[in-house]
């Protein structure tokens, strides 16, 4: 199981509220957040810097943060073992 769409939203919910207000910060579309969170799609590296920048400025703590960055990791991990 794939925790990282799951973990995002929950995040997003809490800090930023909705998908339209965190694309707008991070300069992408609704669609692509809608994407992410249904594990559909992973954020590149760059995108996933500005998600991360944008909870942090909403007041998300650093442990929850880099739980997020390495549930991003490894799924992107098992994404390419799976290439």
């Amino acid at each position: 199981m794939n925790p990282f769409p799951g973990a995002l939203k929950t995040l997003r919910q809490r800090l930023v509220g909705k998908q339209t207000v965190l694309s707008y910060a991070i300069g992408c579309t609704d669609a692509a957040v809608s994407f992410w969170e249904a594990g559909r799609r992973l954020p590149g590296e760059r995108m996933m810097e500005r998600i991360v920048s944008v909870l942090r400025f909403h007041g998300g703590d650093a442990g929850e943060l880099d739980e997020l960055v390495q549930q991003w990791r490894r799924e992107v991990e098992r994404r390419l073992d799976k290439l």
